[in-house]
C-alpha cells in the first residue's frame, strides 16, 4: 500500500479510513434521499431537483 512506502504514522492511517467511511455513509445517505423523493414525487419536480442538488457533490 502507498502508506508504506510513504511511512504514514497508524494514527494518520486511522483518520484516513475513517474519513473514507464518513465519506461512504454519506453517499449512502444521499443515495436514500434521492430514491425517496423519487419515490414520494415521481414526476418532474422543481423542489425534488432543488433537494437532490443539495445533495450532490459538485453543489459544494
Amino acid at each position: 500500500m502507498a502508506y508504506a512506502v510513504m511511512e504514514v504514522t497508524a494514527a494518520i492511517r486511522l483518520s484516513a479510513q475513517v474519513l473514507l467511511l464518513l465519506l461512504i455513509a454519506m453517499e449512502a445517505v444521499n443515495t436514500a434521499i434521492e430514491e425517496i423523493i423519487d419515490r414520494i414525487s415521481p414526476e418532474v419536480s422543481d423542489t425534488g431537483k432543488h433537494a437532490k442538488d443539495l445533495g450532490s457533490p459538485s453543489s459544494a
